[in-house]
């Protein structure tokens, strides 16, 4: 009789990093003008001057046989706010060059037809120049099972108290990141 044994070693993790590919400050009392390449990018609800953000990571994977066991969006705060903040994943694609007016004059809606309506993460009172990262794993999953629906993140306040942080365009140790930890199990097959 023949039998099959499979042992399976520890798990063999790693991590890689991603910056943000294109990210844009869109402005209700600039409705016409993109903000594809500034180096801040502000995120306020204060009527009827709102800002919102557009961030997307391009091109990230992980390693065929692997598992996505964590991702991390992580952003540089050069003014706090008291919030809340959320990131709600876009349904409508855009680019450095969209503008306030290219959805539907009102900027983006959290409508389930420009983004989904609920949020994917939610921060209150993040800290003036420190680093911010929040936990993405399922809308990243999600992008690795769909790659052709990545139109990244808005970012939405629901205060009229700003937050900025460093766009892609700003000093590289500042910029947007993406951190996918993923991990594969090593498995080696015995006769007995």
């Amino acid at each position: 009789v023949n039998i099959t044994v499979n042992i399976v070693e520890p798990l063999l993790t790693a991590s890689e990093t991603f910056t943000a590919a294109n990210d844009n400050n869109i402005r209700e009392d600039q409705p016409n003008s993109p903000g594809g390449d500034e180096t801040d990018i502000s995120v306020d609800q204060q009527d009827p001057d709102e800002t919102q953000a557009l961030i997307e990571f391009t091109d990230f994977s992980i390693p065929e046989g692997t598992t996505l066991d964590s991702a991390t969006v992580t952003f540089f705060t050069n003014s706090a706010s008291d919030g809340p903040i959320s990131l709600h994943r876009m349904l409508q694609d855009w680019s450095n060059d969209s503008t306030w007016a290219d959805f539907g004059g009102d900027g983006v809606q959290a409508n389930g037809v420009e983004a989904v309506e609920e949020a994917s993460a939610t921060f209150l009172n993040p800290v003036d120049d420190s680093f911010l990262s929040l936990d993405v794993t399922e809308d990243v999953q999600f992008w690795l099972e769909n790659p052709d629906q990545n139109n990244g993140w808005v970012i939405l306040n629901a205060s009229g108290d700003g937050w900025d942080f460093d766009s892609s365009e700003s000093s590289l140790e500042r910029v947007p990141q993406l951190t996918l930890e993923f991990s594969a199990e090593e498995a080696e097959e015995t006769e007995d």
